[in-house]
């Protein structure tokens, strides 16, 4: 019995001719995958009503930002130099020890001063050249124009939907700028908290 079982084992097994010419099951190639570039729309006038209106938006919440923090640096800053200037502060701080004093002076000048640096970084400029081709908008790139003759026609070579882009785009710049300025007003703003609570306790204490 072994023997016919290793026989009917080893007989290939003949296949219909028609399965053995049928076509392959193999998965074609897989094509490159490419991006195809997203055709710029035309903008019409309403677009560019709009490109006023968020302009106007922006600038006055960075005008809101600058206003805030520059009342928060003045006043910090005055905070620090009523404290500085007092000497048992400043004997406080030159020479360090392991105290109740000692801790409250030096983490009411850490939060302090943490405070009225990220409101200054509020108040500092943002000077960003556009990418790519020189801007349309930003003074920086302007500025870099071999003349104004050339900024000129440079104008008047492009169309109300070209220039209607480029405000767009410059609004997109801004408002990452407003963006990061008021992610640093709101640092300043809670840095300022402990360090106000703590030079009150120092008022208390000293």
């Amino acid at each position: 019995m072994s023997t016919q079982r290793a026989e009917e084992h080893e007989t290939p097994v003949l296949l219909p001719p028609e399965i053995e010419n049928a076509p392959g099951m193999a998965a074609p190639p897989t094509a490159a995958a490419t991006i195809e570039p997203v055709p710029m729309l035309a903008l019409e006038g309403y677009h560019s009503e709009f490109a006023t209106f968020h302009e106007g938006y922006v600038r006055h919440y960075i005008q809101l930002a600058d206003a805030k923090a520059g009342v928060g640096f003045g006043i910090i800053a005055g905070v620090l130099a009523y404290l500085l200037g007092k000497d048992a502060v400043r004997n406080i701080l030159l020479h360090p020890a392991l105290s109740a004093r000692f801790g409250f002076t030096f983490a009411a000048i850490f939060f302090l001063i943490a405070s009225a640096t990220c409101a200054f970084l509020v108040i500092a400029p943002r000077l960003r050249s556009s990418p790519g081709e020189a801007g349309l908008i930003f003074f920086g790139d302007v500025a870099e124009r071999a003349s104004d003759d050339e900024y000129v026609s440079d104008i008047a070579s492009r169309s109300q939907s070209n220039l209607t882009v480029a405000r767009l785009r410059h609004c997109y710049d801004v408002a990452s700028v407003c963006s990061r300025k008021y992610a640093l007003l709101k640092k300043s703003i809670w840095l300022a908290l402990p360090g106000l609570a703590l030079a009150m306790a120092m008022f208390l204490l000293l």
